[in-house]
């Protein structure tokens, strides 16, 4: 074949070659931001859930008290109505800010249900109050009069709600959790394919650099695309690692890796052997690869 076809053969497959890097590149590229976005987006939401999670609990613990107040308290403790109606507010500070931040993750009914019997005991709360303080704490606790039955069955009722409400604010955190969970497990699995990417690119950078040695600067047709081939196949199975890996942690390790099984071909297959510069050099490459691996970052 001449010389000329040689040179628009090559020309042919360096545009070609050209492209193919563009377009690997480019999905490399688009499914490492697909990755990252995707991550960001499932952390974000399970933060969310955790701040969701805490103001809920906060809501509960405080609501809750004031039963716990209306039971431990001595009948004769003169503060007990204050202590009580302070967490009152409270809790309804805090249902307002369940239904403003969180209202799109539970039902309207629960909350407006919630509402309302927190107004329920605060109204027969107050009932015993303007009673009399000592009269009516012993009111409270006794099951023979309708303050008291009032205000037990507000209270039961109440208390199957926040049960609920509990029940739902750990469902929505396990689920926030098991999706940021997947996606972990996701990346992970793409982590384990991308040694053998790796490998494999290695693997087919070295063998173009062998075809191109064989090639006499590009004088054979058979190496020649062999050469081609062997360099599309290992920018296809770069952009497989960039997927996974940052591009400069990428390219260093194929970089250092590729070399090193270069000069390992060379002396096997061409009888090209290094000297002793040459080995301390390909010495450091091979603790650079280490360190970029195991120690280095990327933002």
């Amino acid at each position: 074949m001449k010389v000329r076809s040689y040179i628009i053969l090559l020309t042919i497959g360096s545009l070609a070659g050209a492209f193919s890097i563009a377009g690997f590149g480019w999905f490399a590229f688009q499914g490492l931001n697909s990755a990252t976005e995707e991550l960001e987006s499932e952390s974000r939401k399970t933060g969310i859930s955790s701040d969701e999670f805490g103001d809920v609990n906060a809501f509960l613990e405080t609501t809750r008290r004031i039963f716990e107040s209306m039971d431990i308290y001595p009948e004769n403790y003169t503060g007990l109505f204050s202590v009580v109606l302070d967490d009152l507010v409270l809790a309804k500070e805090g249902l307002n800010i369940l239904a403003e931040k969180y209202y799109k993750n539970y039902s309207e009914d629960l909350l407006q249900g919630i509402a309302k019997e927190i107004k329920e005991v605060e109204k027969n709360i107050l009932e015993m109050q303007q009673d009399g303080i000592a009269t009516n704490v012993q009111v409270a606790r006794e099951g023979n009069n309708p303050v008291n039955s009032d205000y037990n069955k507000a209270r039961e009722s109440l208390s199957q709600k926040l049960n609920i409400l509990e029940n739902d604010s750990k469902t929505n955190l396990a689920v926030a959790n098991k999706a940021l969970q997947s996606k972990w497990e996701d990346l992970e699995s793409r982590k384990e394919g991308t040694a053998i990417s790796l490998i494999i690119a290695v693997v087919l950078g070295t063998a173009a650099n062998s075809f191109a040695k064989s090639a006499n600067g590009f004088t054979l047709l058979i190496p020649s695309l062999l050469t081609a081939i062997t360099i599309v196949g290992c920018m296809f199975t770069l952009s497989i690692v960039m997927k996974t890996i940052p591009v400069g942690i990428t390219y260093a390790s194929f970089a250092g890796l590729c070399i090193i099984a270069t000069t390992i071909v060379g002396i096997y297959k061409f009888n090209q052997m290094p000297d002793f510069y040459t080995i301390i050099g390909l010495t450091l490459i091979i603790a650079g690869v280490l360190i970029v691996n195991l120690l280095g970052k990327t933002g």
